[in-house]
């Protein structure tokens, strides 16, 4: 027994780990939010409904049988005034066998009569089937295309989501960076300022020495606090961007160095042919043109005749006391019957109509030439960005090289107390410019790859 309570303690801990997840490298970030998604659940109910729409619109040509059931009580009969035609016919007969002397019988009389029974009671199922229409055929097959046009807003959606989810964590890497590299500063001047007023109660500094690097770290602890409320804007949009809980925690397991490192810079092929297929805003329109040509072809077939099939059978019970069995019984009916419907002349409206499809598909193609030239653009723009970025990051590390040696050998000079304050606070402020020029410039190449990405739909 207490090895089953064992066995389902571990397992609760083990289910709510998973469940708690907080740490996040930038593909999980990504896959998370591509499940939590609004937007994607959008899609994904678009799709839905666009098949609930196609079964709708193939029930049009599918067979459908229809009953009916339908009572009537005349408490007022109808009636009709009509003559008597039997009198005179009958002493006719008799006046011509000379059964009876010949003699005027004066007008016929009138009588009112009905043919309606108390009640009535008709009873009848119709089945009917669409045969042929040229039409529907062709709508039928636009409504499958329009399903697959929705289904592929879901990869335009992916794409953005991607694209939004890697720039809002590019966002904090950067800033954690930053915050990093003030933390390894300001241990770096407490040291010296440690030593500064060791140097000052001795004689061999003033105190002016000892108060600039006091406000060097005021002014490193003031950027620090600046940047720590940065990263919680910047955190609280990426959780916005993967519609992760606010409140929730949220970890980054990557870091901006090992994204770097990912980034096989000298491999990045530059000069390759654009497939503008892998954008899917590309299918967005290739399906639209699609969809507009099946309009066209819908239009010129509806010309053609359509031929519908019914068939029915029915009964009817007409009775003063519904229930009498010495009245007439049920009277049956059925019948079958083609029906054929051709269009002659619609007074112009299908040929308005095809005109309207023709000038679409025209816009859709110039829209398409248009895209491609604002997609060839941006991908030479973005390879542009990209070798520039390529060519500043080789130059802000070898700058910042040089400029930590500077500052380490300054540093010395003035712990041995060959060099001032001053030269050791510009040597810092050189660093310091450095440093954030090097974090700028990781930052910058990661982008810039991301943006080529997203231009060339391969992200």
């Amino acid at each position: 027994m207490q090895s089953r309570y064992l066995l389902v303690l571990i397992w609760l801990c083990s289910s709510s780990c998973i469940l708690a997840q907080t740490s996040f490298s930038i593909e999980e970030a990504i896959d998370y939010a591509y499940k939590e998604s609004d937007i994607i659940k959008l899609n994904m109910l678009d799709i839905k409904e666009a098949e609930a729409n196609i079964n709708e619109f193939v029930s049009i040509g599918r067979p459908k049988v229809d009953g009916n059931i339908n009572y009537q009580y005349n408490f007022i009969k109808n009636r009709s005034v009509v003559q008597d035609f039997i009198s005179p016919a009958v002493y006719g007969v008799l006046f011509n066998e000379g059964v009876l002397e010949e003699r005027d019988l004066g007008p016929p009389a009138s009588n009112e009569i009905t043919f309606q029974t108390n009640n009535a009671l008709s009873m009848g199922i119709e089945a009917s089937s669409l045969l042929f229409d040229g039409s529907y055929l062709l709508a039928l097959k636009g409504a499958r295309t329009y399903k697959d046009f929705i289904a592929k807003n879901e990869g335009i959606s992916k794409q953005e989501i991607r694209s939004e989810i890697t720039k809002a964590y590019l966002s904090v890497l950067i800033v954690d960076e930053n915050i990093k590299i003030l933390d390894k500063n300001l241990k770096n001047l407490q040291q010296i300022h440690k030593e500064a007023k060791a140097y000052y109660e001795t004689g061999f500094v003033e105190s002016i020495d000892v108060s600039r690097i006091e406000l060097s770290q005021a002014n490193i602890e003031t950027e620090r606090k600046k940047l720590i409320q940065l990263r919680s804007l910047n955190m609280n949009v990426l959780k916005f961007q993967m519609n992760y809980q606010e409140d929730d925690q949220l970890e980054l397991s990557d870091d901006l160095e090992t994204m770097v490192d990912l980034i096989d810079i000298e491999n990045i092929d530059l000069l390759s042919e654009i497939d503008y297929n892998n954008r899917a805003e590309y299918d967005i329109i290739l399906g639209s043109q699609e969809l507009n040509k099946l309009d066209l072809e819908r239009i010129e077939k509806g010309k053609y005749p359509t031929l519908v099939a019914r068939a029915g059978l029915s009964g009817l019970v007409q009775r003063d006391n519904l229930f009498s069995n010495d009245e007439p019984g049920i009277l049956p009916a059925a019948y079958a019957a083609l029906g054929l419907n051709l269009p002659i002349y619609d007074g112009n409206e299908r040929s308005a109509q095809a005109q309207k499809g023709k000038i679409k598909i025209e816009k859709a193609e110039i829209e398409r030439q248009q895209f491609e030239k604002s997609v060839a653009l941006q991908v030479n723009n973005a390879r542009a960005r990209l070798i520039n970025a390529k060519e500043n990051i080789k130059n802000a590390k070898t700058t910042l090289a040089i400029i930590e040696d500077i500052y380490k050998k300054t540093n010395i000079k003035y712990s041995e107390g060959v060099g001032s304050s001053v030269e050791l606070t510009q040597a810092e402020s050189q660093l310091y410019q450095e440093q954030s020029k090097y974090i700028n410039a990781l930052y910058d190449l990661i982008l810039a790859k991301t943006e080529l990405e997203i231009a060339l739909g391969t992200l």
